[in-house]
């Protein structure tokens, strides 16, 4: 059996697009790169994405509408990346992405102190 890769940047960019969309066309992801891709490469990547088991697409009229399958293959993914970058340690991930983080708001730190209030109760 073949081993799948796993996912390239546009693939994880188009995920992110479709996570915050939920439902979208080609068309769609296009318009929120602002024309920063073209139709026949995102296109292209969304099939990959089909064949991989990342996205389904349902045919409406004359064009396909894709989402996002479940959240399984998302999550297996940072799963995945903090086992092996952060030793399974969620601290360590989190840590690492707010001191590398170019600008981190006011109010995103709010939202990660919230957070973590919600999670000790």
């Amino acid at each position: 059996m073949k081993k799948r890769k796993a996912p390239g940047e546009l693939e994880l960019s188009i995920a992110g697009q479709l996570q915050k969309l939920k439902t979208a066309t080609v068309a769609d992801i296009c318009e929120s790169f602002n024309g920063e891709y073209a139709y026949t490469t995102v296109l292209t990547v969304l099939s990959r994405m089909h064949v991989k088991g990342m996205v389904q697409r349902t045919k409406l009229k004359k064009q396909y509408h894709y989402t996002l399958t479940k959240e399984k293959k998302i999550n297996s993914l940072i799963e995945r990346v903090k086992k092996s970058l952060f030793g399974g340690k969620t601290s360590a991930m989190v840590h690492y992405l707010i001191e590398t983080s170019d600008q981190i708001s006011k109010e995103e730190l709010q939202k990660l102190e919230q957070l973590i209030k919600k999670y000790k109760q």
